[in-house]
């Protein structure tokens, strides 16, 4: 049976379903890529609130996130960062640091 649904069935004979096909992203290198497990990864990290990946027909994938205004503040709270608002704790050094490293520990658990 054709649904368009992407998925897969576990060694219990389990199925589960990951996407929707015609979600599929084809980067310019001819690689399929599922944008929505990307997205549900990034939104594993505390601070990330909504996360969007787009990419198709490009040599690489971008993501775009916005943070989860009450664990970044809570994050700057208890570092003493001070800022005048959630655009302006967004740029602030400790932030970016932070960001950085929370996304290339997710990039580390997906193939290349």
């Amino acid at each position: 049976m054709h649904t368009g649904d992407v998925g897969y069935i576990d060694d219990k004979g389990y199925l589960f379903i990951t996407d929707r096909k015609k979600d599929i992203l084809i980067t310019a290198g001819g690689k399929n890529v599922a944008p929505q497990y990307i997205e549900n990864l990034l939104k594993t990290i505390p601070y990330v609130s909504q996360s969007m990946v787009f990419g198709d027909a490009r040599p690489y994938l971008t993501a775009l996130i916005t943070l989860d205004e009450d664990e970044i503040t809570k994050f700057s709270r208890d570092r003493k960062i001070l800022y005048q608002d959630l655009a302006d704790l967004s740029k602030k050094r400790e932030v970016v640091e932070l960001m950085n490293n929370e996304i290339q520990s997710m990039n580390e658990k997906l193939s290349s």
